[in-house]
């Protein structure tokens, strides 16, 4: 590849990288226990990025796809409003420093052809109160990734990092602490990926939660052996087995013409207190428009011979071929009698 492809206007060629100072670039972001040293163009010889292949917070290392779309970037001129990649002091006596992040960033370069060096910032990293060294160079060097153009973090590099300090020590093995270092160190992944990152760490460390993570077979072995309660419930489902689990409630009463006792729980393991009673208030609600729908529907049925208020007369043609061959252009007629 040639490196001095044509360079977008606004951006800074490889062969001017020398030429530039560091106030070209973005500013440089701060960080709890991170202390700047300065920043300066750094020989890549001068470089030790052992440090960084084997990644503490990266499960797969660098995607080959990455690398050569931050190389074709690249290629057109180095952005001056990217954060530069950071080293650190090395204790290595052949490297002066060590490569902290941007290995991806490093690859992409060789793939261009250049392997002179790139303008980085120079980190220290210490312990601050409640938060080891290692947890705040890994924090920070995950929020260093969680914009472009690095090849960003994943749900498995959080989990990743979270386990390792959680065995190290720099972790501690509780939710609240768990959730902190997901959002600290990922703030920009979606939330729906920070929230399963955090239950998979909780599920992997068997991290201990304020509430129980019940399954079918521990409900009826708590009900039949340990709950002291007069009440006997007849059903029980997961919150989120509503819609299903409601119809089979209407089929039980039908088939035994009682009042049927339902009890209900959560089954995500990792959720706080506050979405459990938030969850209970919102089931209550939900049973409350059932009542509601119900009620509705009986109207329905009392003043229309008893007939639902629903066509359902026909399906989707399905079957292809043979005997049963449907006409593949119109709807199924449907006889509910037959």
């Amino acid at each position: 590849m040639n490196p001095l492809s044509e360079t977008l206007p606004g951006r800074i060629a490889y062969a001017d990288l020398q030429n530039a100072t560091g106030s070209d670039f973005s500013p440089f972001r701060e960080g709890e226990g991170v202390i700047h040293k300065g920043r300066k163009y750094i020989k890549y010889a001068d470089v030790n990025y052992g440090v960084t292949e084997d990644n503490p917070i990266r499960v797969k290392g660098s995607s080959g796809t990455k690398v050569t779309q931050i190389a074709d970037s690249r290629r057109q001129g180095i952005d001056p409003f990217a954060e530069l990649p950071c080293v650190s002091l090395s204790n290595e006596p052949s490297k002066l420093y060590d490569g902290e992040n941007g290995m991806t960033r490093f690859k992409s370069d060789r793939y261009n052809g250049w392997n002179e060096g790139a303008w980085m910032d120079i980190v220290e990293f210490v312990a601050t109160e409640g938060r080891t060294k290692e947890y705040n160079r890994i924090v920070y060097l995950h929020r260093r990734n969680d914009d472009l153009p690095q090849d960003s973090n994943s749900v498995a590099d959080i989990v990743k990092t979270a386990t390792d300090l959680i065995a190290s020590g720099d972790l501690k093995l509780d939710l609240d602490s768990v959730e902190h270092f997901v959002y600290d160190a990922a703030p920009n992944m979606l939330t729906q990926d920070k929230n399963k990152a955090v239950k998979q760490i909780v599920k992997d460390k068997d991290v201990p939660t304020s509430t129980i993570n019940w399954t079918y077979a521990e409900c009826q072995d708590w009900l039949q052996n340990k709950c002291l309660s007069d009440y006997n419930p007849d059903y029980c489902f997961p919150y989120r087995y509503f819609a299903e689990r409601v119809y089979a409630t209407m089929k039980l009463y039908h088939e035994q013409k009682r009042v049927i006792k339902v009890t209900q729980w959560f089954d995500n393991k990792g959720d706080s207190d506050e979405i459990v009673l938030a969850g209970r208030i919102n089931q209550a609600q939900k049973w409350e428009e059932f009542r509601k729908i119900c009620k509705s529907l009986a109207l329905y049925m009392i003043a229309n011979d008893w007939q639902l208020p629903f066509e359902v007369e026909t399906a989707f043609p399905q079957i292809k071929d043979g005997d049963n061959k449907e006409q593949q252009d119109i709807l199924v007629q449907l006889n509910v009698n037959e």
